[in-house]
């Protein structure tokens, strides 16, 4: 019998998986039993090793908090459900110091707060002394935090540099991120340290990479000046090292002051994806990665506009092309929040119901909008009143209102102050088209 794993159980249920979630999937160990055949009918169980992994133990795990570590003392915090209903062992250097059975404890200070239990130990702590909280079951410890005064100044620094999730500051240089690397090394017990040092370094990277054009012969990176001069950029098409730029010394390429980058495209291969690549002492970390379906999709929504400023679309494009590509774009990319594409679509989508509309009067006692009559008749109006729904369009069609010779007449007290909007309802997503006030 063929491998089967969880691409089946995806397609078996029509869960739409894009390419980047189907390698992750086929490269998970194969499924012994068909689990997607799970109903009230037909029950399938999976063994669990109960000895060496706890369900509860990624939850218990988060109840741990306020964690610090001094020369003198070891304190941190255990929401009371938890401590109510678990045992902990406190360890440093491997060996146990304290433990809280019962929610009580002789060996360390227990106060209640509000929703919380703090424990205090007093300890001569050294910088590097390795301190764990674990969850007691029978014979066995589970970790639940691990650390070191070392590990919590590392943390905190490197927390430092961030402005935002996803923003590291402007003030960072890659001395304080060589630094705090150093500092994390040696630390014996990185855990989770080293992961998000790579993050930041990345991030402080990716801002150098102004933008990437791809012509029939020529791949041109446009850099922001600064810094780029210290750092070894590999450009890789297809996956297969193509050229490079090592401190500015251009190999199989050309740099072209004051910022640019040239690649010449190869003409013997077909596109897939283009990569650059930073390559440092410490790693390697990928600024730019682009496939060449994202590339296509970049091309038809240019093409939808009739100016390069993408103000105005073209008056052959409906809706259905719009919705096509809307949904090619989710299929693309599961993150929607941090996808480019679909904001630019979502800004066509909005461009392309405003042109829909001629003009739009409101009267005392009335509402026309007067409609283009290419490509209304492809979509869904709605007209509020103070945010409550009070008419639509739907395909033409008229509710609450009527609609003759293109115009859409609703009648609707509009006092003065009286706020008064018009949305798009497409590919289940609302577009604010018009608001205006009496």
């Amino acid at each position: 019998m063929a491998n089967i794993n969880l691409i089946d159980y995806f397609d078996k249920w029509g869960i739409l998986a894009s390419k980047k979630t189907r390698n992750l999937l086929s490269a998970l160990p194969p499924l012994t039993k068909k689990i997607w055949e799970n109903d009230h009918n037909n029950t399938i169980t999976l063994p669990l090793p109960y000895d060496k992994y706890l369900p509860q133990l990624h939850y218990i795990k988060k109840t741990v908090d306020h964690i610090t570590l001094s020369a003198t003392e070891i304190v941190f915090s255990i929401e009371k459900a938890f401590i109510e209903n678990n045992d902990y062992i406190i360890k440093v250097n491997q060996q146990r110091v304290a433990e809280i059975k019962n929610g009580k404890s002789d060996e360390c200070q227990l106060t209640e707060i509000t929703d919380a239990v703090v424990c205090s130990l007093p300890y001569d702590l050294a910088a590097d002394d390795l301190v764990e909280v674990c969850l007691a079951v029978a014979e066995d410890a589970y970790l639940v935090w691990q650390g070191s005064i070392d590990y919590i100044t590392a943390a905190k620094r490197l927390a430092s540099f961030y402005t935002d999730d996803k923003t590291i500051a402007n003030w960072v240089t890659q001395a304080d991120l060589d630094s705090v690397y150093k500092s994390i090394i040696a630390i014996q017990h990185t855990n989770d340290l080293l992961p998000a040092y790579h993050d930041a370094q990345r991030l402080f990277l990716t801002p150098m990479i102004d933008k990437v054009t791809v012509t029939e012969t020529k791949i041109d990176v446009l850099f922001n000046m600064i810094g780029i001069e210290n750092y070894r950029y590999v450009f890789l098409y297809n996956g297969k090292y193509l050229a490079e730029l090592d401190k500015l010394q251009p190999y199989y390429s050309s740099w072209h002051q004051p910022n640019r980058w040239s690649i010449t495209k190869p003409v013997d291969a077909d596109l897939e994806t283009i990569s650059i690549e930073v390559r440092m002492s410490t790693g390697n970390y990928t600024l730019f990665e682009k496939s060449r379906i994202v590339f296509d999709l970049e091309a038809e929504l240019d093409d939808l506009y009739v100016d390069e400023d993408k103000k105005v679309i073209k008056p052959d494009v409906d809706q259905y092309t719009l919705s096509n590509l809307y949904q090619r774009i989710v299929a693309l990319d599961e993150d929607l929040k941090d996808n480019p594409l679909l904001r630019e679509i979502d800004q066509a989508e909005l461009i392309f119901l405003r042109q829909s509309i001629q003009d739009f009067t409101l009267q005392r006692h009335q509402i026309q909008v007067f409609f283009f009559p290419e490509h209304y008749t492809e979509l869904k109006y709605v007209l509020s009143k103070q945010g409550n729904y009070v008419s639509e369009v739907n395909q033409g069609e008229a509710y609450y209102s009527s609609i003759k010779d293109d115009i859409w007449l609703t009648t609707v007290e509009a006092a003065p102050g009286n706020s008064f909007s018009i949305e798009g309802r497409v590919n289940d997503k609302i577009y604010t088209i018009i608001t205006q006030t009496a």
